[in-house]
Parts: structure tokens; sequence; C-alpha cells
């Protein structure tokens, strides 16, 4: 059984989970928008957390920012990477079918 596209899925949502929890983070500690990390790190998660802006309020505390779109892009994404991982290996689990009932059985 070929387990690599759910650890390629896993690991591409670990990655994008990990960018949006640092720009979580950094909106959180108010850093500053004009570092260059900040700054690389704000454009890469962008893209992720766009489809989800406006959803929510974002909450903002004396210069600090909670962001609940990249809250709830972190969810988003984990349960659709969850849900491809498991369709991937639900799919690539044998069968065996028994030909005059039609009957379909696991033989894990």
């Amino acid at each position: 059984m070929n387990h690599t596209a759910p650890k390629i899925i896993s690991f591409v949502v670990w990655v994008v989970n990990v960018t949006l929890g640092a720009r979580l983070v950094l909106k959180l500690f108010a850093a500053n928008p004009f570092s260059p990390f900040v700054d690389w790190v704000y454009g890469i998660s962008d893209i992720f957390v766009a489809p989800f802006r406006g959803i929510f309020p974002a909450f903002i505390i004396d210069g600090s920012i909670l962001e609940t779109s990249a809250l709830f892009a972190i969810l988003i994404y984990s349960l659709l990477g969850y849900g491809l991982t498991k369709l991937f290996v639900s799919s690539q689990e044998p069968y065996v079918c028994d030909e005059t009932t039609g009957v379909c059985k696991k033989t894990s």
C-alpha cells in the first residue's frame, strides 16, 4: 500500500499551518510589519488567509491583533488535510468481493 500521497498532504498542511501560526503570533505580539521577516511571513501567509478574511471580526487591543480569520483558516486547512488523508488511505485498502453475492469486505 502506497502512503506517499497522505504524507505529502500532511506535510503541505503542516507547512501552511506553521506559516499561519507564525502570522498569528506576530500579529498578536504587534510585530513591526516593516521588518523583512515579518513582511515575508505576512506575504506568504496572506494567500492562505484571503479566502477567510471578513468572515469573523479581528480583535484589536493596544496594537495586538487576534486575527480570527487566520485561526479559522488553520481549522479549515487541518480538517481538509485530515479528510483528504483519510480519503487516500481508505481508497487504497484492499477489498475482496464475493462475485455471487456482490458483497465486498476489507481484507485487513
